[in-house]
């Protein structure tokens, strides 16, 4: 079994099976009234061959702690799917050995304000009315 490893930008080519490597992913925002306040993320690959695969939300990078509170209405369709959450920043998704998944949620910026310049990086997500801002793994 592999773990597949769910980046902000969804750069998870790790996750699929020897026969089909191909991770398709979209990341598209989310508007309301014209302002920004997600990004909705897509991917789509194949399953493990033994029928179960993790995945692994970001949980801690750059000092900042707990990033998967960003991961917001996480869904998982495909043939035989059910998802559980053995932690926060973890989910087993248990489907048909080698089944298409469908794997889909919004980034939201999970902390109030704006960000302020104080010396140090931002490496949470940031998602404000006009732009956002999203790094790698965090």
């Amino acid at each position: 079994m592999r773990a597949l490893i769910l980046t902000w930008l969804l750069l998870a080519s790790a996750a699929a099976t020897a026969a089909d490597e191909t991770v398709r992913y979209s990341m598209t925002p989310v508007m309301a009234k014209g302002k920004l306040t997600a990004l909705a993320i897509e991917l789509r690959f194949t399953g493990e061959a033994d029928g179960e695969t993790v995945l692994e939300l970001p949980n801690e990078w750059g000092g900042k702690t707990e990033l998967y509170q960003g991961v917001r209405d996480l869904r998982v369709d495909g043939d035989g799917v059910s998802v559980t959450s053995p932690e926060p920043a973890k989910r087993i998704v248990r489907h048909r050995p080698g089944a298409e998944l469908h794997v889909r949620y919004r980034i939201e910026q999970y902390w109030p304000g704006v960000p302020s310049v104080t010396g140090s990086n931002e490496y949470r997500p940031i998602v404000q009315p006009g732009y956002f801002h999203v790094v790698g793994d965090a």
